[in-house]
């Protein structure tokens, strides 16, 4: 989830989400789900973002 989270500090939304979707397949936990809502959010997809929270 780290590297996610790196990816979305440096604005690369497409490749965090699927950082963090994989992530997510791996360990299912609500800090994943949270994170994966929050690179939503900050990708401009709030509808989306949103329906994860």
């Amino acid at each position: 989830m780290v590297v996610a989270l790196a990816f979305a500090e440096q604005r690369r939304f497409p490749e965090a989400l699927a950082a963090i979707q994989k992530a997510y397949q791996i360990d299912p936990n609500p800090t994943v789900w949270l994170a994966l809502a929050q690179v939503q959010a900050a990708s401009g997809n709030r509808v989306e973002a949103e329906r994860l929270v």
